[in-house]
């Protein structure tokens, strides 16, 4: 079994790879429409 802290740590981890991928793609997508 897993502790409550690596559980916490994982989804936290993928909550912030998430975000990150989200926050990339949306300023690419204003990037592109303001530079075009």
């Amino acid at each position: 079994m897993l502790g409550s802290t690596e559980i916490y740590l994982i989804t936290e981890g993928k909550i912030m790879a998430e975000a990150v991928f989200f926050l990339s793609f949306l300023f690419r997508l204003v990037v592109h429409r303001r530079y075009r």
